[in-house]
């Protein structure tokens, strides 16, 4: 290999694993989207990028970026590239006949499994230099896939505290015991449709259970 060549090599993996630090200290997804939009242009030397975060069953949850409305015009289109790249799992490009603006998907996969999002590169010309779009594609996707993680596990706290509250309440309200409660609790979430969290959060809101139906 060329000295030139070694010395890029060590230069995009620089760039790489500072870009990788830069998204794993996003606070939200709001800011990572934004942070990953900022590298991109960058590392690709593409200006006009958009990020998507997705849902479970791609549902497009937010977009940032100056193509963000590409993405959105793009993700509402059933046979669109962005979402047959989805579908395949993998990189696609399209367009690029007559002039027209040529655009790169790649779906956001840490390792195996859903796609966290999609990083989209739209350039008017000749293509960037895709050689390293698989590794910063993947830490975005491990960084997306963290705050997922963390969001989860959050919610599952506070849904706990939630419920544990609500039945120490209904204990020393109605003098039972916590399998008691919880049997009410239960029954209360049943009756109404809603999750044993809300029913929770309701009991403790009003200080009292709900009126049956």
């Amino acid at each position: 290999m060329r000295t030139d060549d070694e010395q890029s090599v060590r230069r995009k993996a620089a760039e790489l694993a500072d870009a990788a630090l830069r998204l794993q200290s996003a606070m939200d997804t709001t800011d990572l989207l934004t942070v990953t939009a900022e590298l991109a242009a960058a590392f690709f030397a593409c200006p006009l990028v958009g990020v998507a975060a997705l849902g479970r069953d791609a549902a497009l949850l937010d977009v940032a970026g100056p193509a963000a409305d590409l993405v959105r015009d793009e993700a509402s289109v059933p046979t669109s590239a962005l979402r047959r790249s989805l579908e395949a799992g993998e990189p696609l490009s399209a367009g690029g006949q007559g002039g027209e603006r040529r655009v790169t998907h790649v779906p956001l996969i840490p390792g195996r499994g859903r796609a966290f999002g999609m990083l989209s590169l739209y350039w008017p010309g000749a293509a960037p230099d895709l050689t390293y779009v698989g590794p910063f594609s993947t830490h975005v996707a491990v960084a997306m896939e963290s705050l997922w993680y963390q969001h989860r596990l959050h919610a599952s706290i506070e849904a706990h505290r939630v419920v544990s509250s609500s039945l120490g309440m209904l204990m020393e309200r109605y003098g039972i015991d916590s399998r008691e409660a919880y049997e009410v609790l239960s029954g209360i979430s049943l009756e109404y449709n809603v999750t044993l969290p809300e029913i929770a959060r309701r009991v403790i809101e009003d200080r009292d259970l709900p009126v049956s139906r």
